[in-house]
């Protein structure tokens, strides 16, 4: 019984270091996102400061 124990624990341990190491980083949609509304707020917010300067 410890024999199967210890070799599922080899097993664990090897697949957590495996999901660690393996992949390549990319930002979350909801990062992205978050990024693209804050750049479309402040474009408009911008737009509207200006429009308010020229009156």
């Amino acid at each position: 019984m410890s024999f199967i124990r210890n070799h599922l624990n080899n097993l664990v341990e090897q697949d957590l270091v495996y999901a660690v190491t393996e992949g390549t980083p990319i930002p979350e949609p909801l990062t992205i996102l978050g990024a693209g509304t804050a750049i479309a707020f402040g474009a408009g917010f911008k737009r509207k400061l200006a429009k308010a300067k020229k009156k």
